[in-house]
């Protein structure tokens, strides 16, 4: 690890945001220096505090994305607690949160009211669906999202296998977008001395289709819907799994120069002669024709054989790595991809921040996530 750079360091965020979206995005912010004010109620604190695994009341999916946050408890109903949030809206940069409208009005935490409160104020609204759909204010969750945005459409081994992606990718989508848009507007309130606020709203329906890119353009090209392919590409072959003697390998021919390297292999040179395969356009057409040929060929010898030679001749290969091959890497370990830390005494281990600078990764490691109400008293009734 290298030195901690605290990019934003200065900067204040109220974070009111639960779940994923929101708090990874906060974390990001926390992680860059930001001081990362984290809000719950008593009686309602971010649900993912009780998401499985947990582990002497730790559970792993809240501490992934809340580590480096202070935290404080405020029962927002309360009169005795409302003029504290108030008083650290006037010092803050920023405030995010992810509460449906008619929350927002019942607690007054509405644009105007907090703009009142501090003029120079970047607030921040993570929504299912945007400001402008009818859908606003219908609560959603990321695996509705997938579903809603046709990410899961194309996603699965064929269409009656339809797959949700591994991890929350629209909820980890948004929360990119709400960093970048945060770090834009405070760019856009440094450059501009007449700054008055700025209202954001971020929906995670309008970050998953953004995030489909070149789908849309296949769409308007061919008026056909895109097909889940399993681990293939619609649009590119060979690029996808494939089995050898002892474990599966991942092979990415995304171009003529790749696949000239790989029909120079002498066990793949046959395949150079068949004009069905001459061209990327040719071998999507002969998809299932060439696949087969490759797989009858991978599975004559064993999964390091190949990816040597594939990697000796710059023909993009890889394993398929369990998350245990990972964290046991001892190179992993060694150059601070990852990064073991214990928490209240349960070993965690963390992805580094996925940033190196002047050849190491950032130390970006402060605490652990906020224990629930450490700034008062538990309500427990």
């Amino acid at each position: 690890m290298g030195n901690q750079i605290k990019f934003l360091q200065g900067l204040k965020i109220i974070d009111m945001t639960r779940v994923l979206a929101g708090p990874f995005a906060s974390m990001i912010l926390a992680d860059l220096g930001a001081e990362v004010i984290k809000i719950e109620g008593p009686r309602n604190p971010d649900e993912t505090r009780n998401y499985a695994p947990k582990k002497n009341g730790l559970s792993s999916y809240f501490e992934s994305i809340n580590i480096n946050k202070t935290g404080k408890c405020l029962d927002l109903e309360s009169s005795t607690d409302r003029p504290e949030l108030d008083d650290l809206i006037r010092s803050s940069d920023v405030i995010i949160h992810n509460f449906l409208p008619k929350v927002v009005d019942k607690l007054k935490l509405n644009y105007e009211t907090l703009h009142e409160i501090n003029r120079k104020l970047i607030y921040v609204s993570i929504s299912a669906y945007s400001e402008k759909s009818k859908k606003f204010g219908i609560p959603g969750y990321d695996i509705i999202m997938q579903g809603e945005t046709g990410l899961l459409s194309v996603t699965g081994t064929d269409e009656d296998n339809l797959c949700r992606v591994g991890n929350s990718t629209v909820d980890i989508y948004t929360g990119y977008m709400t960093v970048i848009m945060i770090l834009s507007a405070l760019l856009k309130k440094k450059n501009d001395e007449n700054f008055d606020g700025m209202k954001i709203n971020i929906p995670l329906f309008n970050c998953g289709i953004f995030s489909m890119t070149y789908l849309f353009p296949y769409f308007s090209l061919t008026s056909m819907n895109p097909s889940p392919l399993g681990i293939s590409h619609p649009g590119i072959v060979p690029y996808q799994k494939f089995d050898t003697e002892d474990a599966s390998i991942i092979i990415a021919v995304a171009n003529n120069n790749i696949w000239d390297r790989f029909v120079n292999i002498e066990y793949f040179k046959e395949l150079s002669k068949d004009p069905r395969f001459a061209t990327n356009e040719e071998r999507v057409k002969n998809r299932s024709v060439l696949s087969n040929l490759i797989q009858k060929e991978l599975m004559k010898n064993k999964s390091g054989f190949w990816l040597d030679i594939f990697q000796k001749m710059g023909i993009p290969s890889g394993k398929i790595n369990k998350i245990s091959d990972i964290v046991t890497d001892p190179e992993m370990i060694k150059n601070g991809d990852i990064f073991p830390k214990s928490i209240q005494g349960i070993p965690f281990v963390f992805p580094s921040f996925p940033v190196l600078i002047n050849g190491d990764f950032i130390d970006f490691y402060k605490m652990g996530a906020p224990n629930l109400c450490e700034d008062k008293n538990i309500i427990t009734e």
